[in-house]
């Protein structure tokens, strides 16, 4: 995984946190863009939080979009898909959060067996 840090900022470790944050239930799985608030882990002061995912759904190119809350368009977004179909797979993203810690999630329409996101860290300035 290789990205530069936004601009005058600092990557924040979380720590060791000792289960996911959320879990397959915590998401609507339509295709649709939805608001994930991230402020019970993330400080006011973040920019951007940095996201370890699993994943594993019944179909192949199935994802999770994550982007800044209340951006529009889909060319400022991270995304992660699986592979294959019923295949896990694991990765980062890194996305901007608002001044109040929410991100937008879109998760693919499938039936997922696993979708698992832990907050790794955040940037603040």
């Amino acid at each position: 995984m290789f990205f530069n840090r936004p601009a005058g900022s600092k990557l924040i470790d979380r720590g060791d946190p000792a289960v996911y944050d959320f879990t397959v239930g915590n998401f609507i799985k339509d295709g649709d863009w939805h608001e994930l608030d991230l402020s019970a882990i993330v400080p006011a002061a973040a920019i951007g939080v940095l996201l370890k995912l699993s994943l594993e759904a019944d179909t192949a190119g199935s994802g999770v979009s994550f982007r800044k809350h209340g951006n529009v368009n889909n060319k400022n977004m991270g995304i992660l898909r699986q592979p294959v179909a019923d295949s896990y797979h694991e990765g980062h993203i890194f996305t901007f959060c608002d001044a109040q810690g929410k991100v937008d999630y879109m998760v693919h329409l499938a039936v997922w067996t696993t979708l698992s996101i832990a907050v790794r860290g955040w940037f603040k300035r």
